[in-house]
Formats: structure tokens, sequence, C-alpha cells
């Protein structure tokens, strides 16, 4: 009887010990699935928050390139602008030249009426 009594008590001891790892174990799982969607959870928002930024440094992108051909239009214009004060340059310069010629020819011209009087 002692041997049963013996036996009995092992199998309480035993089925206590099965059943606090049994919690454990439950505990442990429950721990992990906690984790495993606080994991997801995190993952979700960190993929939101990284498209939301693709997309605006995609639509900075596009801001940018848009600037840039405005710009270089711009630059076009003012070297148009440029091209034009210089050919009005050359113009001047020319009619300079020819004026220069003239006023020699008077002033030989004037050179010789003097000699003639």
């Amino acid at each position: 009887m002692e041997s049963d009594e013996t036996l009995r008590r092992d199998e309480e001891s035993t089925n206590k010990i099965l059943q606090a790892i049994n919690e454990f174990r439950q505990e442990v799982s429950s721990q992990i699935s906690e984790l495993r969607q606080e994991t997801r959870q995190q993952i979700g928002d960190l993929r939101r928050e990284m498209n939301e930024r693709f997309t605006k440094v995609g639509t900075e992108i596009e801001e940018i390139k848009q600037s840039q051909f405005s710009f270089d239009v711009r630059l076009e214009r003012v070297q148009a602008m440029a091209h034009d004060a210089l050919n009005i340059g050359h113009d001047l310069k020319a009619d300079v030249k020819i004026l220069t010629a003239e006023v020699r020819s008077w002033a030989a011209d004037v050179a010789e009426l003097q000699q003639k009087i």
C-alpha cells in the first residue's frame, strides 16, 4: 500500500509538473503570438511610411525636373537676348566703320576745298 501511495504521489507530482509545463508552454505561445502580431503591425507601419516617403521623394524629383526644365528655357531666352545685344553691337560697329570712312572722305574733301580757296 505504501508503494501504491508513493506511486500515486509520484503520479500527482508528475501531473502537476506536466500541468505546469503545459501552462508555461501556453503562456510562451501566447507571448510569441503577441510578439508576432506586434512585429507584423510594426512592419506594416514601416511599409506604409516607406511608401509615403518614396511617393514624396518621387513627387519632389518630378518637381525638380520641371524646375530644371523651366530654368533651362529661361537660360536659353537670356542667351538669345545676349546674342541680340551682341548683334546690335556688331551692327553699330559696322555703322561706325562706315561713318569713319565717310568722315575721312569729307575731311579729304574739306582739305581739298581749303587748298582751292
